[in-house]
């Protein structure tokens, strides 16, 4: 099996869990050079083979997988990852974070103009059918972006 750790920074979770699932093959993809060569660093360290670690954005990587992780995956990107998987017809587990970088997030589609996407994913927010009859995709970010 090969479990792919969207967001991984420098391995926190991907290092534990390649550890204890040695049969497993853990990808950990994050889009910042010094925590992928980090994650690398720590690998080798512990000794673990079955750890690769890629630098790219959830939208490049393109290699096959069997499970997907994205924890604490900024903007839009717990949605790409959730594509990616059911793409992948993969099992996944996601917690987003950082609803407000959603304004910022490339691929962005307000479900009213219909706004051509970026990088072959079109992203409709709000998501659900209920929401986007509810507001429109201009109050849905205003939403996204209130501080508690």
């Amino acid at each position: 099996r090969t479990i792919v750790d969207f967001g991984s920074g420098s391995g926190n979770l991907t290092l534990p869990l390649a550890h204890l699932f040695p049969d497993c093959c853990f990808v950990a993809v994050d889009m910042k050079p010094t925590a992928v060569r980090l994650l690398g660093e720590r690998a080798e360290r512990a000794g673990l083979c079955n750890v690769t670690a890629k630098c790219c954005s959830i939208e490049e990587y393109e290699d096959p997988f069997d499970v997907c992780i994205a924890l604490h995956v900024c903007g839009s990107g717990t949605d790409v990852a959730m594509i990616r998987a059911v793409q992948q017809q993969a099992a996944y587990f996601v917690s987003p974070c950082c609803i407000g970088k959603l304004q910022a997030s490339a691929g962005i589609v307000d479900p009213h103009t219909r706004t051509p996407s970026q990088g072959g994913l079109q992203l409709v927010h709000p998501r659900s059918r209920w929401m986007q009859g509810a507001v429109t995709g201009a109050e849905f970010l205003q939403l996204a972006e209130w501080r508690w």
